[in-house]
């Protein structure tokens, strides 16, 4: 489904594409690579019509790059999205095979329960057009089937390569069901190419972005509830402002340096100095700073990443002496599950500007504290 090729019995195979190498590529670049793919063009800098071969046109050709271009900037949007949303982005330049379909590695979910990798791919799919499918891809049938069980009691549709034919047949059940709309499928091609797939297949019309995006934190709410809350819901009406997105990336990059310097490069708690697993914590939300305490220090913890999304949503605070404040909502075995303990404390004492954002914390978060939530 990921990709294509055709299999030692004839018959065309969806297998996982290898990710193309597009490093410090810009989307003009790919876009002359799409428009130039089928194409004898020897410069793809500077794209020439006249080197089309027949039966392109310039009309034809200008169709290519609008549809590669389109897809684009969807898979572009969405990863964005869910970078803001905490997942850490991958590496969502498209790469293109030979039956005009696109895919890529939107982001990964990573979290006490494994690791979570989004796909998204653009492709005809049963003779119904352009369309996008979203989900999830792994070669450990653990993860498929945590991912699976967040689907509660939504019909699943589960398929392989012996019902290749049977996927194509219109009058089968199977085509019947992959059709509907909100049919969710799990594809296994372990016998091809050691992956499986679940998600959802879409129209790429102008709900596109939002669906999809709406289908993985559905699945991240389930699998994750704490860190993927309702709490706070970001609104997602019309498209995201780029320029914007820089200058907050650009604040939060400072803000985490800041916090670095300040906790010596460990978690303010633990001491930790795994990196990747340290988050750059905001005491009082940005939504709710002003700018000046979007990057204050003072309104910071670096903190491991379960200790982020804890105290994120109001199950820990720390006290002015630096102590931790434990949610009554949270149960012993739980408490056990996040190695939360009476005795866990700030490695260094809150200063005055930084109790008061404390306090500010724990004002927001009194009800969840205090288990009257």
């Amino acid at each position: 489904m990921r990709g294509l090729k055709t299999s030692k019995r004839g018959v065309t195979l969806p297998i996982r594409p290898k990710l193309t190498d597009r490093t410090g590529a810009s989307e003009a670049c790919y876009q002359d690579e799409v428009a130039t793919m089928s194409l004898a063009s020897p410069n793809r800098s500077n794209l020439n019509y006249s080197d089309a071969p027949v039966p392109f046109t310039k009309d034809q050709l200008m169709a290519l790059t609008t549809k590669a271009t389109t897809r684009q900037r969807l898979a572009t949007e969405l990863a964005l999205r869910l970078e803001m949303r905490g997942l850490k982005r991958r590496n969502s330049k498209l790469a293109r095979n030979e039956h005009d379909s696109d895919w890529c590695h939107l982001a990964t979910w990573t979290n006490s329960g494994g690791t979570f990798d989004i796909y998204a791919f653009f492709g005809k799919f049963l003779g119904k057009g352009d369309v996008v499918w979203i989900g999830f891809g792994s070669s450990q049938i653990e993860t498929i089937e945590q991912i699976a069980g967040a689907f509660g009691d939504e019909t699943i549709t589960h398929f392989s390569l012996a019902d290749w034919d049977a996927m194509w047949d219109a009058t089968s059940d199977l085509h019947k069901a992959l059709s509907s709309p909100d049919n969710i499928a799990i594809e296994d091609y372990r016998d091809e190419d050691d992956f499986i797939w679940i998600g959802r297949y879409m129209p790429r019309d102008e709900d596109a972005l939002a669906r999809s995006q709406q289908f993985i934190l559905d699945v991240l709410k389930q699998l994750d509830p704490i860190v993927f809350s309702d709490e706070d819901e970001i609104s997602w009406v019309g498209p995201v402002d780029r320029e914007a997105i820089v200058k907050v990336r650009i604040a939060q990059n400072a803000f985490r340096k800041k916090l670095e310097i300040r906790w010596g490069g460990g978690c303010a708690v633990t001491g930790s100095m795994l990196k990747e697993t340290l988050r750059a914590s905001h005491i009082v939300s940005w939504a709710d700073g002003s700018s000046s305490e979007k990057t204050s220090p003072d309104n910071g913890l670096l903190l491991t990443a379960s200790l982020d999304a804890l105290f994120d949503r109001g199950y820990i605070s720390f006290s002015d002496a630096g102590d931790v404040i434990i949610s009554k909502m949270l149960s012993s075995e739980e408490m056990q599950m996040h190695n939360l303990n009476d005795g866990l404390r700030l490695r260094i004492p809150p200063a005055e500007k930084q109790k008061a954002f404390l306090r500010r914390h724990q004002k927001k978060h009194a009800k969840r504290l205090s288990g009257n939530f």
